[in-house]
C-alpha cells in the first residue's frame, strides 16, 4: 500500500522522483560505508588486526625513518621516484625482554577464568534463545556482545594492564593504541566462538537439546587463548617493516576484495580512531625489495567526519552539521596545490571541533590537536581494507546534492520513471525470430574482430533494436561475460561511437581493458601506438598521454598509411566472409547427401569385422602395402 502511494505521488509530483532517487542513494551510501547495524558507525576505522588475528595495519610511528619518507612523498603530492622498502633497513627497537614479559603474563591465565566466562555465556545463550525466539539475528548480536564484553573484562584488560607501562616506556604505544589493542584482542578471542554461538542458538530456538558448556569449551580452550595472545604480540613485535608488509601481502590473499591503503592524519572519538585521508597503493616485489606504487586518487573519509560531528553535537548539545563541501575524491593530477587543499580541510576540522592547536601538514613531526571529546593527529598507517567502490559512494553523494534546477535531474527522472512506471519492451522474440531466419553461414560468420558464439551475436543484435534500452548478461565466472562486453565495445567502436564502461570491481575493468588493447594491437603498425582508452583512477592512462603530440602524429601516420587501402581491406573482408559462407554451405550440402542407412551399414560392418575371428591381424593388414593384392 505504501509503495503504491509513493508511486502515485511521484507521478503527480515531479519532485517526488528526485526525493526517491536521493532516498535510494542515501540508503546504498550508508550500506557501503557502515556496518549497517551498530549505530551505523563508519566501517573505515584504524585496526591493526582483524578478528582472525591477521595483521591488517601498521602504525608507522613504529618506523620513524620510513614515516619521514612517507610524509615527504605526501608533501610532494605523491610524485617522484618509486618508494622501495628493503629488508633490514627500517627496523623498530622492540626489546626481547618485553616480549618475554608478555609471555609470562599470558602463562598466568588459568582455566578458572575461562570457566567463569563460559558460565556467563551459557546463561546468556539460554536467556536469549527464549527472549528472542522469533528474532534469531538479535539473539546472536546480543550474545556476541556479551561474549566480547566478558572476554575483554576477564582476559584482555588484566593482561594489557600488566604490560601497558613497559609498552609506553618503550614508546611503542599511546592511549589510542592501547585501546585499539584491547578492542582487537577482544574481537580475535570472541571470533573463535561466534560461529559456535550462532549454531547453538539455532539448535535451541529449533527446540533441540544442546550441552552448551561442552560446545563452548571446544573453541574457547585455554590452549587456544594463550596461543592467540602470543601470536598477536609476536606479530606486534615484528621489528622489520619489510617483514610486516610482506606478512600483510600474504594476508591479502586470504582476505576477500581487500587492497593496500596509506592512511594519514587521523581523528579519534569515543576511543575509536578513523583515518581522515587515504590513498590506495599496490605492492610489487623485486627480490628482497618491495615497491609501493600509489593510485592517482586520494580520498577523504567524509563519512567518519560527518558521524563524529553528529555524535559530538549530541554530547555538547550543539547544532549544525559538519561542513561537507569538500570532494570525497581528489584527483591528484588535477591539483595545483594539493597540500593547501589538505591543510584547508584540517583547519575546517579544527574550527568545527574547537581543538586546541593547529596542525601544519608540511611539518613532518608528529602533531596532535584535541579537546575533551575529539583528538586529531598526523599519524600515518599502512592498512588493508575492503575496497568498497569509493567512486560509487562519491556518485551517491553527488546525487544527494542535486536540486531541481540541475540538468541531471531530468535525466534521472526519465531513467527512474522508466524503471518504476513502465515495463521495458522486450525484444527477445524479435531477436530470436531474426536469428531463426538466418542461414547457417550467416550464423557462423560474423564481422567482429573477436570470435562470438550465438548468444553473444544475439546480444549485439538486440542492442541494434531501437526499443532495446537495457541488456542483462549473467552467468558464473568463466562463462564469457567480459568477452561479451568487449564484443559490445568493438561493435560500437566500428560504428564510430564513444563508449563508457563502468564497474564496481577494478579486476573486471582490467580484463576488459586487456582484451580491447590486445585486439586493437593486432591491427596497429608498431608496438608503441597509444590506444585511445582513458582509464580513470589508473596511473599512466591520462588525457595528456592520449592527446600528446607524439600520439596524435602516430595516429595521423597510421591513418595516412591505411586510408588508401580501406576499399581493398573492405573488399577483402567481404570476400573472406562470402567465401566462408560458401564453404559452410558446401559442407552442409555434402553432409546432407550422406544417408543414415549407409552409416548404419558401415557401423554394422565394422562391428562384424571386430567380432569375427578371421585369423589375421587387421592392423598389420592395413599397414602392409601388399594387402590389397593378397586379399584379392
Amino acid at each position: 500500500m505504501s509503495m503504491e502511494s509513493n508511486t502515485i505521488n511521484r507521478k503527480q509530483d515531479p519532485k517526488g522522483t528526485l526525493r526517491f532517487v536521493k532516498e535510494v542513494a542515501k540508503y546504498f551510501m550508508d550500506f557501503l560505508e557502515t556496518d549497517f547495524r551498530r549505530r551505523r558507525s563508519p566501517r573505515r576505522s584504524i585496526k591493526l588486526h582483524n578478528k582472525d588475528n591477521l595483521l591488517t595495519g601498521i602504525n608507522l610511528k613504529k618506523y620513524p625513518a620510513f614515516n619521514k619518507r612517507i610524509w615527504k612523498r605526501i608533501n610532494d603530492s605523491f610524485a617522484g621516484e618509486h618508494l622501495r622498502i628493503k629488508r633490514d633497513v627500517y627496523k623498530a627497537t622492540i626489546p626481547n625482554n618485553l616480549l618475554e614479559l608478555i609471555k609470562i603474563q599470558v602463562s598466568r591465565i588459568d582455566i578458572m577464568t575461562i570457566n567463569q566466562i563460559i558460565d556467563k555465556l551459557v546463561e546468556k545463550i539460554k536467556h536469549n534463545s527464549i527472549s528472542y525466539k522469533h528474532d534469531y539475528t538479535r539473539a546472536i548480536e546480543g550474545t556476541t556482545e556479551e561474549a566480547t564484553a566478558s572476554v575483554k573484562e576477564h582476559l584482555v584488560l588484566p593482561l594489557v594492564k600488566g604490560i601497558e607501562e613497559p609498552l609506553q616506556n618503550a614508546k611503542l604505544v599511546d592511549e589510542n593504541t592501547i585501546y585499539q589493542m584491547e578492542e582487537e584482542l577482544s574481537q580475535i578471542l570472541t571470533g573463535k566462538i561466534e560461529d559456535n554461538i550462532a549454531d547453538i542458538l539455532k539448535l535451541l530456538i529449533s527446540g533441540n537439546n544442546v550441552d552448551i558448556k561442552k560446545e563452548l569449551e571446544v573453541s574457547l580452550s585455554l590452549e587456544h587463548i594463550k596461543s592467540d595472545f602470543i601470536t598477536f604480540f609476536e606479530v606486534f613485535g615484528m621489528a622489520d617493516l619489510f617483514l610486516d608488509i610482506y606478512e600483510m601481502e600474504k594476508n591479502l590473499a586470504l582476505l576477500d576484495k581487500h587492497e593496500f591503503y596509506l592512511y594519514f592524519c587521523d581523528i579519534t572519538y569515543d576511543k575509536v580512531t578513523y583515518p581522515i585521508f587515504y590513498i590506495p597503493f599496490t605492492i610489487e616485489k623485486y627480490g628482497e625489495e618491495l615497491e609501493i606504487n600509489f593510485d592517482a586518487q586520494l580520498y577523504t573519509n567524509k563519512k567518519a567526519l560527518s558521524y563524529i560531528g553528529q555524535e559530538y553535537n549530541k554530547e555538547t548539545e550543539r547544532k549544525g552539521a559538519f561542513p561537507q563541501k569538500a570532494k570525497r575524491i581528489i584527483y591528484i593530477a588535477e591539483q595545483n596545490d594539493l597540500m593547501s587543499l589538505l591543510q584547508e580541510r584540517l583547519i575546517e576540522i579544527r574550527d568545527f571541533f574547537r581543538l586546541d592547536a593547529n596542525i601544519d601538514i608540511m611539518n613532518h613531526a608528529t602533531q596532535a590537536s584535541k579537546n575533551l571529546y575529539v583528538k586529531l593527529t598526523t599519524n600515518s598507517y599502512i592498512a588493508l581494507f575492503d575496497k568498497s567502490d569509493e567512486a560509487l559512494i562519491n556518485d551517491y553523494e553527488e546525487i544527494l546534492n542535486l536540486d531541481e534546477g540541475d540538468p541531471l535531474v531530468a535525466s534521472f527522472e526519465g531513467l527512474v520513471d522508466n524503471f518504476i512506471h513502465e515495463n521495458p519492451k522486450s525484444v527477445v522474440r524479435e531477436v530470436e525470430d531474426e536469428w531463426d531466419r538466418r542461414d547457417k553461414g550467416e550464423r557462423l560468420v560474423c564481422r567482429s574482430p573477436i570470435p562470438l558464439n550465438s548468444e553473444q551475436q544475439k546480444i549485439l543484435s538486440a542492442l541494434e533494436k531501437e526499443d532495446c534500452k537495457y541488456v542483462v548478461v549473467e552467468g558464473p565466472p568463466g562463462t564469457g561475460k567480459s568477452h561479451t562486453i568487449t564484443a559490445i565495445l568493438f561493435n560500437a567502436i566500428m560504428q564510430d561511437k564513444a563508449v563508457l564502461v563502468l564497474s564496481d570491481k577494478k579486476e573486471a575493468l582490467d580484463v576488459v581493458e586487456d582484451k580491447i588493447g590486445e585486439t586493437m594491437n593486432k591491427v596497429r603498425v608498431g608496438e608503441r601506438f597509444q590506444n585511445p582508452i582513458l582509464r580513470l583512477g589508473k596511473t599512466g592512462s591520462t588525457y595528456q598521454q592520449i592527446l600528446a603530440n607524439v600520439t596524435l602524429e602516430e595516429i595521423r601516420n597510421h591513418y595516412r598509411a591505411t586510408k588508401n587501402h580501406l576499399p581493398e581491406i573492405e573488399n577483402s573482408i567481404s570476400s573472406s566472409a562470402k567465401e566462408l559462407k560458401g564453404d559452410i554451405t558446401s559442407e552442409i550440402e555434402a553432409y546432407a547427401k550422406i544417408l543414415l542407412s549407409d552409416i548404419e551399414r558401415l557401423l554394422a560392418l565394422e562391428h562384424y569385422f571386430e567380432t569375427m575371428d578371421c585369423g589375421v591381424d587387421i592392423d598389420e593388414v592395413l599397414q602392409n602395402t601388399d594387402s590389397p593384392r593378397e586379399l584379392s
